[in-house]
């Protein structure tokens, strides 16, 4: 039996596979722990900027917001019993 070309991944430079690692250590993984981080290590350079560009596009920066409480809100009966863990949570 004949065994046919062995097609190894091509080998990366010390530089990109630090800057792989670090991409995989950027997107938030759920759950956090290290078998999900070594799953995205894992992957190729392609295909993990491919998730941190998915991840880059649909996250929200963190900025101040300006909140407005309706009057149909504060008229709501459950208002009085909410109202103090709700401002505290805005």
């Amino acid at each position: 039996m004949v065994a046919g070309p062995q097609t190894n991944p091509p080998l990366e430079s010390k530089r990109v596979k630090q800057f792989r690692l670090a991409i995989a250590k950027e997107i938030p993984k759920f759950p956090n722990d290290r078998e999900t981080l070594a799953i995205l290590e894992a992957k190729p350079l392609g295909s993990l900027l491919i998730d941190y560009a998915n991840w880059a596009c649909r996250f929200i920066p963190p900025r101040r917001r300006i909140v407005t409480i309706e009057p149909t809100l504060t008229a709501h009966p459950r208002w009085k019993v909410l109202a103090a863990n709700t401002k505290a949570l805005l």
